[in-house]
């Protein structure tokens, strides 16, 4: 499903973090059925797999970003061994203003990726920058488009600043951590079961 060769033959940016960011990584029929099969959520904020209804063409992708050829491959890009590493599995679909602020991740991830699965993205905000600090968006070496088929991943650091312009409606993503332990892991997977059940109960 996910084109693994353009993904190898995508440059790594290495200055201020290691990033790369690769487009066009399924075929029209895949991203039809994705779109179809993506799970139903209005909802803002982070969901565990756990906690969502999704169809075949979806269970597929999921297959297929936990199998060693593609963690091998996220690791060899970022020059880490991922495949000993815990990966947590999440998901995004919707926005709300005050997501996207500037921030480095959690020092509990070693990589983080987004794979986004939106049609037809118009909107000026909502696009992912790779930031040279914490303070300004306007800095950006990178902005990305959040389209359907566009796969961002990046090597956690003290200086790996990205956030996106505040955004509110659809915006779907597939979110990959690979975290440095299996108690942190869980632990990060709790919180994310308990507030998807919260915003869950309270709409």
């Amino acid at each position: 499903m996910i084109n693994l060769e353009a993904i190898w033959q995508t440059p790594v940016n290495a200055l201020p973090f290691k990033y790369f960011v690769a487009e066009n990584l399924f075929q029209s029929s895949d991203l039809e059925a994705l779109d179809e099969d993506f799970p139903r959520l209005e909802q803002p904020g982070t969901f565990p797999l756990q906690e969502v209804d999704y169809g075949p063409a979806f269970a597929r992708l999921l297959e297929q970003v936990r199998s060693r050829d593609f963690i091998y491959l996220i690791g060899k890009k970022l020059q880490i061994n991922l495949t000993q590493k815990p990966l947590l599995v999440s998901v995004r679909g919707h926005s709300r203003l005050s997501d996207g602020r500037i921030h480095t991740d959690s020092k509990s991830r070693v990589v983080s990726c987004a794979l986004y699965l939106n049609k037809d993205w118009h909107a000026t905000n909502g696009r992912l920058r790779m930031l040279r600090n914490s303070s300004s968006y306007s800095r950006a070496y990178t902005e990305v488009t959040p389209d359907a088929g566009t796969l961002v991943a990046l090597k956690r650091s003290d200086r790996s600043w990205h956030g996106h312009l505040p955004y509110e409606g659809p915006r779907r993503c597939l979110l990959l951590n690979w975290m440095w332990s299996r108690p942190k892991r869980e632990i990060e997977r709790i919180r994310h079961r308990v507030s998807s059940r919260v915003k869950r109960a309270v709409v």
